[in-house]
């Protein structure tokens, strides 16, 4: 008598199942991909790699540049590790909160979530499946934007072969550490908290914050207050030396990329060759024992608190937050009656979604402490083509945080409007409307803050009180800026919509997504060079030459204006031509 099979697979034959799934699934959206949208991936790719090689290029001639300041190379070595600490201890942070965030977005809110809970399938294995795909969205950036700065370190260097060999193995290593702590916080929070998760999350946020200033103050308080003074320079490198923390992930990854970049003997290049494989053994140890822990925990507590978060009841509706939308309507009463209650919709999803305000929180929170910082620098005439320099730079980096967070959660907003865009066409509402009102929401939430920003950046540069007329143009560049960003985000995603896909992080990490964030940088780029450049040599280098001429500031003005408006009407027209016409029921 032949003895039955078992109902239920063993854990190896389920993680092969899975991962033949997920290979699966890959190679068949691959061989779509190639054969119907070849232009698109092509397209993605050159600018992608357009990209990468301004990145490079970037980062190579600022290594330079600090190699030809500081000649001694342990104190260059020295220097670098300090600033790779908190560098990568900050990107550790970031990467555990984006992560955690995505995995509640993929577990607790995704359909085949759903489907999968009905199946013989062990809760590890749903928690350790959806996790793969979270790392993947919340480590793609690192990965593209931290390869440049780590392979232009290690050319400037002159660092051996074995160096970019293991290059791939810490960055990936690295990743997965952080992805794994706020997946577990994530799971714990979820099963144990339900109901007062958000109060958690502002909670965490909080205490986030709290830490962060804790270690900008030991950095940056009692410092030589003339900026960019020898002594001003090595009091901020020993204020560094919190993060040089052993137990942390992020000092395994300075310290072995930065073992292996500096081997000066042969003896001690033997050495350092042994250390940095040491290092990389103790990350690549802990990133395989992630998935084991996250595997265990999601197998007790995921399937309960699927349950439990389902059967939570809504919670009553707070009066001050009913008078704050009363508010936000009579402020919008000059728009029609239509997108004002389309952008009422809006406002609420956005502040209903821990997910959106909390990575919006941080974003600001941590240009609010930048901004602190640079309320103590005092400096004289001689610097001040510096400071400026400093101050076209916080535009720039302000606006490319911006086109990422604009690519994150606008772009995914018309593709999650689309399975239910039959509701909106019972009634009176044409979609241009809705497009429109997506595109003011966007505007709405970007200009006022990130003007605050520039403006409390030039106050604390002094900018604002010496040279009004640049702290202007930094004004005018953000607005075009939060403008040509937000039309691109709204446009491109009304354009090349992922009607079948509820979840915004896949929606962004795909080829419309990653479309966008290349445009949105380019845009970037050149609008910021195009308004500095001239402004620069006129106001700062006293240059007697055409290119010092107010004139030619002015137009660079011009143009700067018409990039801006170029970029507002075109993905705007495009996507309100292809959505008019597009079938999305």
């Amino acid at each position: 008598m032949n003895t039955a099979e078992p109902l239920t697979l063993t854990i190896p034959q389920e993680a092969s199942l899975f991962r033949h799934v997920r290979w699966r699934m890959a190679w068949a959206t691959l061989c779509e991909q190639l054969a119907t949208r070849r232009l698109r991936i092509a397209i993605v790719v050159v600018l992608s790699l357009i990209l990468w090689g301004i990145m490079f290029a970037a980062f190579f001639e600022g290594f330079l540049l600090l190699k030809r300041a500081i000649v001694h190379t342990g104190l260059l070595a020295q220097s670098v590790h300090a600033i790779y600490n908190v560098f990568f201890l900050s990107l550790f942070s970031m990467l555990a909160i984006s992560s955690g965030i995505i995995l509640f977005t993929m577990l607790y809110q995704s359909r085949d979530t759903q489907f999968l809970l009905t199946t013989p399938t062990r809760p590890g294995r749903i928690v350790l499946y959806k996790f793969q795909e979270a790392v993947v969205f919340s480590s793609w950036g690192f990965i593209l934007l931290g390869s440049p700065l780590l392979l232009a370190y290690g050319v400037v260097m002159q660092a051996p072969a074995y160096y970019y060999l293991m290059l791939p193995a810490f960055m990936l290593s690295f990743a997965a550490i952080p992805a794994g702590i706020g997946a577990i916080g994530c799971l714990l929070v979820v099963r144990f908290l339900p109901k007062v998760r958000a109060f958690i999350a502002i909670l965490f946020l909080a205490a986030f914050c709290s830490v962060l200033g804790l270690f900008a103050w030991k950095s940056f308080s009692n410092l030589e207050e003339d900026i960019v003074s020898v002594l001003w320079f090595q009091q901020t490198l020993s204020r560094m030396e919190y993060a040089e923390q052993r137990y942390l992930p992020s000092w395994w990854l300075s310290s072995g990329l930065l073992e292996a970049a500096h081997p000066s003997t042969s003896d001690a290049g033997a050495e350092s060759w042994k250390q940095s494989l040491g290092f990389l053994f103790v990350l690549v140890t802990n990133a395989l024992v992630i998935p084991k822990v996250i595997f265990w925990v999601g197998d007790r507590v995921f399937r309960t608190s699927f349950s439990e978060i389902r059967g939570v009841g809504n919670r009553p509706v707070r009066q001050w937050l009913n008078q704050i939308d009363r508010l936000l309507l009579s402020i919008m009463s000059p728009l029609p009656t239509d997108m004002r209650l389309l952008l009422a919709k809006d406002i609420k999803t956005f502040r209903r979604d821990p997910m959106h305000w909390m990575q919006f929180s941080i974003f600001f929170g941590l240009m609010i402490m930048y901004l602190l910082y640079m309320q103590r620098f005092h400096y004289d005439d001689s610097r001040q083509a510096w400071i400026t320099a400093i101050g076209y730079m916080n535009v720039a980096v302000i606006g490319l945080l911006l086109s990422t967070f604009m690519t994150r959660f606008i772009f995914p907003m018309i593709s999650l409007e689309g399975r239910r865009i039959w509701i909106l066409g019972t009634l009176p509402v044409r979609r241009s409307s809705i497009l429109m009102s997506k595109f003011i929401f966007a505007c709405g939430i970007s200009i006022l803050p990130c003007s605050s920003v520039i403006f409390a950046s030039d106050v604390a540069l002094q900018i604002a009180h010496r040279q009004p007329v640049v702290a202007a143009i930094h004004q005018l560049t953000c607005v075009a800026l939060c403008l040509g960003l937000s039309a691109l985000a709204t446009g491109m995603g009304a354009r090349l919509p992922t009607l079948r896909e509820d979840s915004p992080s896949r929606i962004a990490a795909g080829f419309g997504g990653t479309l966008t964030l290349v445009l949105s940088t380019a845009f970037v780029f050149t609008l910021v060079a195009i308004t500095s450049i001239p402004a620069y040599f006129c106001f700062c280098s006293n240059a007697q030459a055409w290119y010092g001429s107010k004139a030619f500031v002015a137009i660079s003005l011009a143009a700067a204006m018409l990039l801006t408006a170029c970029a507002v009407y075109l993905p705007l027209h495009l996507g309100m031509r292809y959505f008019d016409n597009a079938e999305l029921n």
